[in-house]
This record gives C-alpha cells, sequence and structure tokens, in this order.
C-alpha cells in the first residue's frame, strides 16, 4: 500500500440510509409512501392500510424478511426505495426467535446481562450487511421505527435519558451507526402561559399542529446526518417532499 492508492471520495454517492424514529401514529408509514418507488417490508400493521401501496405480506419471522431482501437482490423489478416498518417489530421477531434457539425460551436467561439482545444484533448485522447489498444496486434504504426512552451513562456528570429508538442499547447502537442520516419525527410543545422566570411544573403544554423532523442530535434527542449526507436545515416538516427539498 503506498501513497499512489489514495483517491477521493464521493459525495452522496450513493442512496441514503435514512432511519425514522417517530411516537405511534406520527405518520413514518405515510412518510416512506412519498418516497420514490418505494417497497415496504411490513412487520406490524400499519402500512396496509395505505391503499394501493406496493408491500410484500406481513412478515413474522426473521427468515421470511431477508427472503424479502433476497428476492429484491435477485429478481427483476423496478422499485428504488425499500422500506422497513418497523425495527422494533423486526427486533421483537428476532428476540424471540434466538430466546428458543438459544436460550431454552427462557427470559431470565436471555435478558441476563442482555445475553439475548448482543445474539440479536449479531443476527440483524446480517440484514444490514443484505440492506447494503441492495444499496450497491441504487435503492436507498428507510427503516422506521418507534420512540422509546434510552438510559445513558454519562461519565462526565448525573446519568440522563434521551428519545431514541424503541429498542434495547445494542441493537439501537447497530442502526444508529450504520445509518447514513438519522430523524426523530414529532411535535413541538410550548408551556402555555406563563414566562421564563416561574417554576412551570404543572403548567399546560400546548402542541404545535404541524408535525416536524429533526436531524441535529441532541443530550435529549437520537438523531444525526454523517458527513457527505449534510442536510440544508436541521429542522424540517414531516413531509418527503420537505426532506427531498433540503437535500
Amino acid at each position: 500500500m503506498t501513497l499512489s492508492n489514495i483517491k477521493k471520495g464521493k459525495k452522496g454517492g450513493k442512496k441514503e440510509r435514512l432511519v425514522i424514529h417517530g411516537e405511534k401514529g406520527i405518520g413514518k408509514s405515510s412518510f416512506g409512501s412519498q418516497s420514490p418507488k418505494p417497497i415496504f417490508i411490513p412487520l406490524e400493521d400499519g402500512c396496509s392500510e395505505i391503499e394501493a401501496l406496493p408491500q410484500f405480506p406481513k412478515q413474522v419471522t426473521f427468515t421470511g424478511t431477508m427472503e424479502c431482501i433476497k428476492s429484491l437482490l435477485e429478481e427483476k423489478h423496478d422499485y428504488e426505495t425499500v422500506i422497513l416498518d418497523t425495527y422494533d417489530a423486526l427486533i421483537d421477531v428476532i428476540s424471540a426467535g434466538v430466546m428458543k434457539r438459544d436460550f431454552d425460551n427462557n427470559a431470565l436467561k436471555f435478558n441476563n446481562f442482555l445475553a439475548g439482545n448482543k445474539v440479536v444484533a449479531q443476527e440483524m448485522k446480517k440484514l444490514l450487511d443484505a440492506l447494503d447489498e441492495l444499496r450497491e444496486k441504487g435503492m436507498r434504504i428507510i427503516i422506521l421505527c418507534h420512540s422509546g426512552i434510552l438510559n445513558v451513562k454519562n461519565p462526565n456528570g448525573d446519568d440522563y435519558q434521551k428519545l431514541s429508538l424503541a429498542v434495547p442499547k445494542y441493537t439501537s447502537g447497530l442502526l444508529v451507526g450504520w445509518a447514513d442520516r438519522v430523524g426523530h419525527a414529532g411535535y413541538e410543545f410550548k408551556v402555555k402561559g406563563g414566562d421564563d422566570s416561574e417554576n412551570k411544573k404543572g403548567k399546560v403544554l400546548q402542541r404545535d399542529s404541524e408535525r416536524y423532523l429533526w436531524f441535529n442530535g441532541t443530550a435529549a434527542v437520537e438523531a444525526k446526518t454523517r458527513v457527505g449526507y449534510e442536510l440544508k436545515a436541521e429542522k424540517l416538516l414531516f413531509r418527503y417532499a420537505d426532506y427531498k427539498a433540503a437535500q
């Protein structure tokens, strides 16, 4: 290996690996349905309610989910976006299989020191590798997930909590590290009445009627954009057209 082997990367050279997390009913499936030529791999009820949406049958096993990806790899089609709906439902499916296969269907053994979750993360890596093969063929990847609370160990102070993916930490960290963009879909809340000098505990929160998509990660919210996949704005209206315009 010499310096002659060095080459420049290509900014945005491949379609994005996008992860969206948000509360139930915020419109994650609707967002995915607006992407270019989508095909859904459903793991829970929801996207099937969107009329005429191209989708595989609902998958209830990890093997079935992998077979959906294999068919997209091996068969001729004109789909441009594959959407996994949802990641947390898939983790539940994999966890049930791993607990039966490796832990004698014993939940205590599975949950002891997160042993089961570590095995589930290894299984999930196989699926992400398969999705990367689709990406090499020019498809964009969108993975939808519900939001949950992640407990964060903080070596510089008090531990804290943040909004993140509604899955255990190993499978959450795996997906966040793999993705090019992680967005949090939700509403903005404001305290109704009072001013900044008052103790606002117990005051009514007023929710904005608009849904937004944030890509600026903070201590309170899991979000990110990888170098080469930056967006023109870190807060967007939660519509695919606005997301596309920000690229």
